[in-house]
């Protein structure tokens, strides 16, 4: 069973610590984060996994690299 989530709960958590996730739930093989974002963040990539991104309140540009794998 999985436990109940109070987001504004969790956001009190991040409030003031931008781009330092906590880890939600796990759930199967996936993690679930809550992250603040603030400004702008360095180019990075993940070789094994993907992300999604849920934009909770505010928004988002995220760019990318045309390239192929």
């Amino acid at each position: 069973m999985l436990n109940k989530i109070i987001i504004q709960e969790a956001i009190q958590k991040i409030k003031d610590k931008p781009w330092q996730p906590i880890d939600l739930i796990k759930v199967n093989d996936s993690i679930v984060r809550l992250a603040l974002f603030k400004g702008d963040y360095h180019w990075h990539k993940h070789n094994d996994a993907d992300e999604m991104f849920l934009v909770f309140q505010g928004e988002i540009d995220i760019h990318l690299k045309n390239r192929f794998i």
